[in-house]
């Protein structure tokens, strides 16, 4: 997943969670991002890739965005990956399991509701809540994996 999109969600969560505690310690998006690119979202994925090095059949990634794009083949691959029967209707039921709209109770894409785990469901709403600077310390510190997991160029 982009991690910028990964913040964000980091960030309503936060809020929603911890309160007026968290909001203390990370007055601003800015503190957040850094903490999240610096302490969480790079760590985990160069901790993941090197595993896939030393056990890439015990490694599958894939891309949230690529997920929410083209679901089927994607779903496809990870039940093929984990050795489950790949028929359509499996696809089919893991789709409508997992559907947003089901998981959020009822709410379609986009419908945020900021008291809820499933808060908003959709694709780059980092560039709708990271103000420049914000952007600037997430790039400086993980522009490069941004690159090589292809969401900038």
């Amino acid at each position: 997943r982009d991690g910028r999109d990964a913040a964000i969600s980091g960030w309503f969560q936060n809020i929603r969670l911890k309160g007026e505690a968290f909001k203390k310690e990370h007055p601003n998006l800015n503190s957040y991002a850094e903490l999240f690119v610096r302490g969480h979202w790079m760590p985990y994925i160069q901790t993941a890739r090197s595993i896939s090095q030393s056990a890439p059949k015990r490694y599958f990634e894939l891309r949230y965005e690529d997920l929410h794009a083209n679901p089927e083949p994607i779903v496809h691959g990870m039940l093929e990956f984990l050795n489950v029967d790949a028929h359509e209707d499996h696809i089919t039921q893991c789709l409508n399991d997992s559907a947003f709209e089901r998981c959020s109770g009822g709410r379609k894409r986009g419908e945020a509701k900021q008291d809820s785990f499933y808060r908003k469901g959709i694709v780059g709403d980092w560039k709708n809540h990271f103000d420049p600077k914000s952007a600037q310390t997430f790039m400086a510190h993980g522009g490069a994996m941004l690159r090589e997991l292809g969401y900038e160029r």
